[in-house]
């Protein structure tokens, strides 16, 4: 998603990142050792090890008291906490440290708020003269927005007051339970140069599609509401001295939520307006793809928010294993991984709705390693991973990225992401990871996942296209890290007449709009990304006997080769699921009658 949503998941490229196995053999004192739930601040995030033996790493708990996140114990890799990277180092060896883990945003709370605060700004009615009461008149239409221009405005950030208890991420980034009441206070707030004469105040709340506060406004010191959705609630203070000299103060609020997975839905079928408005389908020529293969049974996890799973469109291909068992929340260490924010129910949707998937016989792994602010911890990320391909997945869609401007920094994420990816190798599956949407060269600027497809065929980065095959406005690219692009949505698509005046590709959403659930269109390599996942799974139910190399390669080859392209996707095309599917495809092998 970009722009109006998220990124990484910023509109969308999410960006990002546990599962936890192999506790059941632990008891007594050390079982406690062991932790399920991600980091909720950086201060409580851990490093990621790796122990030489299960001997090794077993005597290092027994004789540390700290605790223990499990990440991928086939390869011994763990999250530790309470020591110290010196310590560890010292302990058991510098080879043993991979990476200390990191707390992943899609885009920081505050520049988020602030974006929204500008753009709403501008296209939205504020009130003008207002009244405020025992503060003459609020006149929003004549605030100065300079930082440089009200030095003598230093309006402290105000207090969060929550009525019921909750547990924060970190003091930027709260969380809360849906149906939680939330208080702010701006009353310290006061103009500090003349130290008596507090500002007028003028409060505004937006909220995810659908919901009662997507525009609600307030005046005076304090302000309440009660979130009636999951999803992130962008709240801003605006305050005004008397020379309207105006600061606002961004708060972002993640509101969460979770439910059981009520089973299979009846689903509707195809319609011809369904064609024209899932318009992206047509553009990869996904209609004839369906005469050779659906993706039949080939499960694809979604690691991201979350899914979900009782959408009716996507309730039909949820993959239920042996156990009962509907995937997993790696951030809150339960068997619910509800997505509380959307970005996870529209990318499982492009994927692999019953409906308008592009896969849509596929089943869908729900894997929820983002929060509900669209953040997350790398070690919940690796773990998903190594949940995932346990599970069976032969296709893990990674709809989310992460970077860094420094070297050091950059080896460490690769060999803590190459470690785990060793598994997904092993068993046959397949990473496709978003690009991102910084409209940057990633040969140059890597990011993580994505970049890895430099190292092994493991991973497919995908790059996004506008309808008409051009690199989409905000895609990153790369002649040699990025394989593909696909549809991904752009502004350049807008068209009013067609009921796309967003630009966005359309998908499943995440919660009942209108008293039923319904779709919204998003855009980013975030949805180029499960586009991709989608025609990855066709070609692997087609011929399930493929290797990742021949899979790659034949995705490659079969893109429809454009001239905007050229220099920047390695293949120099925009996948075409007809193409890639059929020359894979053996009689008998993931054929399917329509």
């Amino acid at each position: 998603m970009r722009g109006t949503k998220r990124s990484v998941i910023g509109g969308s490229v999410l960006a990002v990142v546990l599962v936890l196995s192999g506790c059941g053999s632990q008891s007594g004192a050390e079982a406690q050792k062991f932790v399920n739930q991600a980091p909720k601040s950086a201060a409580d995030a851990g490093l990621i090890v790796r122990f030489d033996s299960q001997h090794q790493a077993t005597q290092y708990f027994e004789e540390h008291a700290i605790e223990v996140r499990p990440i991928h114990e086939a390869s011994l890799m763990y999250e530790i906490r309470g020591v110290s990277e010196e310590d560890f180092k010292r302990q058991v060896g510098s080879h043993q440290f991979l990476e200390k883990n990191r707390i992943i945003k899609s885009l920081v709370p505050t520049q988020r708020a602030r974006f929204f605060f500008d753009q709403q700004l501008k296209r939205v009615s504020l009130p003008k003269t207002t009244k405020v009461k025992a503060a003459g008149t609020f006149d929003v239409g004549q605030c100065v927005f300079r930082s440089d221009a009200n030095p003598r405005l230093k309006v402290p950030k105000p207090l969060l007051d929550v009525i019921e208890p909750i547990a924060l991420r970190d003091a930027e980034s709260p969380q809360v339970r849906l149906g939680t009441k939330i208080k702010l206070d701006s009353s310290r707030s006061r103009n500090t140069v003349d130290g008596i004469r507090k500002p007028d105040v003028f409060w505004k709340v937006w909220g995810p599609t659908g919901t009662v506060l997507s525009a609600t406004e307030s005046f005076g010191t304090e302000f309440s509401f009660t979130p009636d959705m999951p999803g992130m609630f962008d709240v801003t203070l605006v305050a005004r001295d008397e020379d309207d000299h105006c600061a606002y103060i961004p708060y972002t609020i993640g509101v969460n939520y979770a439910e059981p997975y009520a089973g299979i839905k009846p689903i509707r079928a195809l319609s011809d307006k369904d064609r024209q408005v899932f318009s992206h389908l047509a553009s990869i020529s996904a209609y004839d793809a369906w005469k050779t293969s659906s993706g039949d049974r080939q499960i694809i996890a979604i690691l991201d928010s979350g899914v979900n799973y009782n959408h009716p469109d996507l309730a039909q291909n949820i993959y239920v294993n042996s156990n009962s068992e509907y995937g997993k929340d790696m951030i809150n260490g339960t068997g619910m991984p509800f997505d509380d924010l959307g970005h996870g129910t529209h990318v499982a949707g492009l994927a692999a709705s019953a409906v308008t998937g592009v896969a849509r016989r596929a089943m869908i792994l729900p894997v929820k390693v983002l929060d509900g602010m669209g953040g997350g911890d790398l070690a919940s990320i690796l773990a998903g991973i190594s949940y995932a391909v346990d599970q069976g997945a032969k296709v893990l869609n990674l709809s989310l990225s992460s970077q860094s401007v420094f070297q050091d920094d950059r080896e460490r994420l690769s060999a803590a992401y190459q470690e785990v990816l060793k598994e997904v190798g092993r068993k046959g599956a397949v990473v496709v990871a978003a690009a991102g949407n910084d409209n940057k060269d990633i040969d140059v600027f890597p990011v993580y996942p994505s970049a890895l497809s430099l190292e092994s065929n493991i991973v497919i980065s995908v790059g996004s296209t506008n309808l008409k095959g051009s690199l989409s406005e905000y895609s990153n690219y790369g002649g040699k890290t990025v394989n593909v692009s696909a549809p991904g949505g752009s502004s350049s698509d807008a068209d009013a007449g067609s009921g796309n005046d967003t630009g966005g590709l359309m998908a499943t959403y995440y919660w009942p709009v209108g008293g039923k659930y319904g779709y919204v269109r998003l855009m980013g390599t975030s949805m180029a990304t499960p586009v991709t996942s989608g025609v990855v799974a066709l070609m692997k139910a087609a011929n399930p006997q493929m290797t990742n190399f021949q899979l790659r390669t034949a995705l490659m080859n079969s893109s429809d080769k454009l001239s905007d392209l050229t220099g920047k996707i390695a293949s120099g095309g925009r996948i075409n699921a007809a193409r890639a599917v059929l020359p894979v495809a053996k009689p008998g092998k993931g054929w399917t009658k329509l």
